[in-house]
């Protein structure tokens, strides 16, 4: 496997066929992480932290810019101190909101489960299609590509597999916990449940990374089995067993050369994290001082402050991750297509045959 031609190539597919991006951001948008951005301050205190008596009134500190806004604020919110107070004469109402709220939570999931599930298999099959017709796939075809029954076959394989997974790690789990638990329940086991804790940790962690690095690669394979070369479910994973019995060292520097590319890109992103924060705070403090001047409310003015910092943020942070993944999809579908023996398209001004019409429903 020539991983460097595999490195260009990828980036070269990146760089010219834009309409991959949609999907690279549509799975960057649906990968289920957390961005990372938020935290808790674990702060519990009272009113005196901030200038008062302890159960006073709460207060901005003198001196800092915008009490006035966070004063007005606490009025409008009309929590003087007092806290929230819910009926408990009337339970029903909270009920009936905790439904609507799981609800809509779960619908939320699935249907950014799905969409992720659709983008990946649009991404991998554009790059086939580039690769082996010469084609330039419009976000049309993509979605007519990624919306397909070889989709709903890679959803059924990767669920079946992670519930495999977790039945199997949860007794293991369980047999290195429980024994540890039950000998340093007396102090004169203390020293031999230690000792037991940093035995099995030294033997679990090398092996539950080598099992993430398997299921790394064996996921890398079988998805492009179901994908890109339709094959059933247990074909898909078998072929993939074998490709990884056949050439395990190719894609064991092809896992790590993602991995250090992955950590690259990372270092990157911190100076552009810190720009955009500052871009994004600037222009949300901006909006909320000019309407909080005009119209007099707090509320109104974090209403509109709120959104502009959220999409001056998320939104490149979301685009520039999009276009990483399309790189990175690309990367292994390619080196899935040279272990298959299919090599490369190469040059995308090269002439090339007609490809047959897709129908309307990929299979």
């Amino acid at each position: 496997m020539d991983h460097s031609t595999i490195i260009k190539r990828a980036a070269t597919i990146t760089r010219r066929h834009r309409a991959l991006w949609l999907f690279g951001f549509l799975v960057a948008l649906t990968g289920g992480g957390s961005g990372g951005f938020g935290g808790s301050s674990n702060y519990s205190g009272d009113g005196g932290d901030f200038g008062g008596a302890p159960g006073a009134e709460l207060r901005w500190p003198e001196g800092l810019p915008g009490r006035a806004f966070v004063d007005q604020l606490v009025q409008e919110l009309g929590v003087r101190g007092q806290g929230l107070h819910f009926d408990p004469a009337n339970p029903g109402w909270v009920l009936a909101g905790l439904v609507l709220i799981c609800g809509g939570l779960l619908l939320l999931v699935l249907l950014a489960i799905g969409l992720n599930y659709v983008a990946r298999a649009a991404l991998m099959r554009m790059v086939d299609q580039i690769e082996a017709r010469g084609e330039s796939p419009g976000i049309g075809l993509g979605f007519e590509l990624g919306w397909s029954l070889r989709t709903l076959r890679l959803f059924l394989l990767e669920l079946l597999l992670g519930l495999l997974a977790l039945v199997v790690m949860v007794p293991v789990l369980l047999l290195a916990i429980v024994p540890v638990g039950l000998l340093i329940g007396s102090e004169q086991a203390n020293s031999l449940g230690l000792l037991i804790a940093v035995g099995l940790a030294c033997l679990g962690l090398p092996l539950a990374l080598a099992l993430l690095v398997l299921w790394r690669l064996m996921s890398q394979m079988w998805s492009r089995e179901v994908v890109v070369g339709n094959a059933p479910i247990g074909a898909a994973v078998a072929d993939a067993w074998g490709l990884l019995r056949a050439q395990p060292m190719p894609l064991l520097l092809m896992w790590l050369i993602m991995l250090l590319l992955y950590l690259g890109f990372g270092v990157v992103m911190v100076p552009v994290l810190i720009l955009l924060l500052g871009i994004a705070a600037a222009a949300a403090i901006g909006v909320g001082a000019a309407i909080f001047s005009a119209a007099g409310s707090a509320l109104g003015a974090l209403a509109a402050a709120l959104p502009v910092f959220l999409f001056l943020l998320l939104v490149p942070l979301l685009i520039l991750s999009g276009i990483y993944k399309v790189f990175e999809s690309s990367a292994w579908t390619l080196a899935w297509r040279e272990l298959r023996g299919a090599g490369s398209g190469g040059d995308d001004t090269a002439e090339w045959p007609a490809a047959t019409p897709s129908p309307a429903l990929p299979v």
